[in-house]
């Protein structure tokens, strides 16, 4: 539908990783990227819709808190728990095929720490996008970081152990593909 959505890590400002829709002018959660706003203004690159540099969230509070005084703030679409639905969320696929059975117009995010693969579906409610994620396939043999479906409903993943390791084990993903597992 033209939104754009990417997958972030936990961290300072965020107790958990997640799915998170990139709106114009928008506010994403992490108050070090505030800095950026005025790199780009000096290097004359773009701020987009955005004006004016976001309200700083007060220092040693948390987003939870300070939220409601960043108006250009956007809550994450979906939460992933830390150690429940991973925590290194990478790569986003949607399947608009058809032919992935149940799962038409969901979301599916791969995992490179803990070697899976999630499954989102997302709503629209009152402007803002939130929806669920549920464990969807693992076991892969490396972790997951690029993920593709094709228009033949075949779901791949790429992978590899580099970087901090992964559960799987292996420094490549193996050969195979979503669709043969589910079988």
């Amino acid at each position: 539908d033209g939104e754009v959505f990417y997958t972030d890590n936990q961290g300072p400002w965020n107790g958990s990783s997640s799915l998170k829709h990139l709106k114009p002018g928008s506010f994403q959660g992490n108050p070090t990227g505030n800095k950026s706003f005025e790199i780009a203004a000096r290097k004359g690159i773009s701020t987009g819709a955005l004006k004016q540099r976001p309200a700083e969230p007060r220092s040693g509070s948390r987003i939870v808190t300070e939220r409601d005084t960043v108006a250009e703030f956007v809550p994450p679409a979906v939460v992933l728990p830390h150690g429940i639905l991973g925590q290194s969320p990478t790569g986003l696929t949607f399947d608009r095929t058809g032919k992935f059975g149940p799962f038409s117009n969901q979301l599916f995010v791969a995992e490179q720490t803990f070697s899976l693969l999630q499954r989102v579906f997302l709503e629209k409610v009152n402007g803002v996008w939130q929806g669920a994620a549920f464990h969807f396939l693992s076991g892969f043999g490396s972790g997951n970081i690029a993920i593709l479906m094709t228009p033949d409903g075949v779901l791949y993943t790429g992978g590899s152990d580099r970087g901090w390791g992964a559960k799987g084990g292996k420094p490549f993903a193996t050969r195979g593909s979503v669709k043969a597992l589910l079988r």
